[in-house]
């Protein structure tokens, strides 16, 4: 896995970090979730 550092606007974090309790995920799970959730929806379409 690459890390990488990625600047997040405040109140992205805080919605991104809100869902992540919800779900029980680290934040970083679920940035990770959300984008391989999109990127499977951006497959299905084309």
């Amino acid at each position: 896995m690459k890390n990488i550092g990625v600047r997040f606007p405040l109140k992205l974090f805080q919605r991104i970090h809100a869902l992540a309790q919800q779900e029980k995920r680290s934040f970083n799970s679920q940035v990770l979730y959300m984008l391989q959730e999109y990127l499977a929806r951006k497959d299905k379409d084309q």
